[in-house]
């Protein structure tokens, strides 16, 4: 997998679901994260809020959101919040919303932009009778140690008939190698629209909404669903639809595309971005700026 780290990847034969398998021990799972994770894997300076008003991709997002929670005054945990870049425009639309983070990153956006984010692993926090409308996972499911357990727990925080919204890369569009870039140590498991249905169903949810995002080119295409927290005993069972062999063939023909025509895409599409950055900043670029206005 990424950065050469020896763990074996498999997958289901049953369900399809790809994950690690053996996983490293929980303690030095959790050490990494509250060590490691910044520098070595995101590197993610303290957020800064846009001058341009809400990013396009956290407006689509809060728009999602809103069509299942007009209410402002809804309580909504984000798991996961980072540097607090998603926080900030969520709290901005919904006063009420909190975050919970284990790293450090956090700090910045709790001490200049006063944003409520618990200072704790989510599994371990004790929330007492709290109680919340939605919670919110922006590339989070993926990271758990054990992911029954913490879907278990987001369950007994939801209000009756309360949400879920989620967003994972989807395994089966890998838009960079998928051994040397996509399979990662902090994802144990790798989702694909088929699985997170059935392991959402599984767990007393009933998915209102699912968008698999992105078709083309070296950018992310996630899985992006809304779903529904339904009373005990009227669960669905969901059929899986993939087989897993088909999955194999499908991710080996990922590998071969991307052995042949990623690599030369990807520094193509790069070389563009550099290209029209640098246009962007020159005279020239300035010039063309003013005729357009």
């Amino acid at each position: 997998m990424k950065d050469g780290i020896n763990l074996p990847t498999v997958i289901c034969r049953e369900c399809s679901l790809i994950y690690t398998n053996p996983v490293p021990p929980e303690k030095l799972y959790k050490r990494f994260y509250l060590e490691a994770y910044n520098d070595f894997y995101i590197h993610q300076d303290s957020f800064v809020p846009s001058l341009k008003g809400t990013p396009a991709d956290i407006n689509k997002i809060l728009g999602i959101i809103h069509n299942y929670l007009p209410d402002r005054n809804s309580g909504i945990l984000e798991v996961g919040s980072g540097s607090g870049r998603f926080l900030y425009y969520l709290a901005e639309r919904y006063p009420n919303a909190v975050g919970i983070e284990p790293g450090s990153n956090s700090s910045n956006a709790k001490a200049v932009y006063k944003l409520k984010i618990i200072d704790d692993f989510f599994e371990a926090h004790d929330f007492g009778d709290q109680k919340f409308n939605m919670i919110v996972m922006i590339h989070v499911l993926e990271h758990f140690y054990d992911i029954n357990r913490a879907i278990t727990k987001c369950r007994s925080l939801l209000k009756e008939n309360g949400f879920i919204f989620i967003e994972v890369p989807n395994i089966l569009k890998p838009f960079r190698s998928l051994d040397h870039y996509f399979l990662r140590y902090v994802h144990p498991v790798n989702f694909s629209p088929e699985t997170i249905k059935k392991f959402l169903a599984k767990h007393g949810f009933q998915i209102i909404y699912l968008d698999s995002v992105g078709t083309r080119g070296p950018v992310p295409k996630n899985i992006r669903l809304v779903a529904r927290k339904v009373e005990k005993g009227t669960e669905t069972t969901v059929q899986v639809q993939e087989n897993y062999k088909s999955v194999i063939r499908k991710l080996n023909s990922k590998r071969i595309e991307w052995l042949f025509f990623g690599q030369f895409y990807f520094k193509l599409f790069g070389l563009y971005r550099r290209m029209r950055s640098g246009l962007a900043k020159s005279k020239f670029g300035q010039l063309i700026k003013k005729l357009m206005r």
